[in-house]
This record gives structure tokens, sequence and C-alpha cells, in this order.
């Protein structure tokens, strides 16, 4: 009994950990430059402050995201059967509404 619920508890993990998420680096960086081009050049804060928004913002929409990563991921598996087509789909997901999100922001 042991073994059969530790290898249903490994093959879900192994299932929920092969999908890709994006990076968010671009996003954050993108972020900081757009803050730091709106500060006065005599602010030493600055970029930490910014990094510290662009941070904060990041998290907040990929928060944002999970609510909505099972409906992604569904609709990727109801178009296509191979796994890294779905993956692919699953982050052409994210990217839409990831660059939907931050444009709208501004």
């Amino acid at each position: 009994m042991k073994n059969t619920i530790l290898t249903a508890m490994i093959l879900l993990l192994s299932g929920c950990s092969s999908l890709t998420y994006i990076p968010m680096d671009d996003y954050t960086s993108s972020l900081t430059k757009e803050c730091l081009s709106m500060q006065s050049p005599q602010n030493e804060d600055a970029q930490e402050q910014c990094e510290h928004e662009a941070e904060y913002d990041t998290r907040i929409a990929e928060r944002i995201y999970e609510l909505r990563a099972d409906k992604d991921l569904q609709r990727c598996r109801q178009q296509h059967t191979d796994e890294q087509a779905i993956d692919q789909c699953f982050q052409q997901a994210q990217t839409d509404f990831y660059d939907l999100y931050f444009r709208g922001q501004h």
C-alpha cells in the first residue's frame, strides 16, 4: 500500500514539474528601467526603489496568473497531445497574459 501511494505521489509531482513557467527577468528589468526613467537624477535611492517595485509588481502578476494557469493548461491539453507542444502552448499562454497585463499597467 505504501509503495502504491509513494508511486502515485511521485507521478503526480513529476507531472506538475514538467511544465515550464516562463522566466520573469525580462519583465522585471523592463519595469525597473521604466521606473528609473521617471525618477529624478538626484534621487540616490531610485535604483533600489525601482528594483523593489518591479519585483513586487512581477510577483503580483505571477500570483494572478496562478489563478488562470489551470485553465490555460487544460486548453493546451485539449488542443495538443504531444507534451512538448502542450508545454509550448502553455508558455505562449503565459507570455500572452504577461504581455497584456504589463501593457495595461502603463
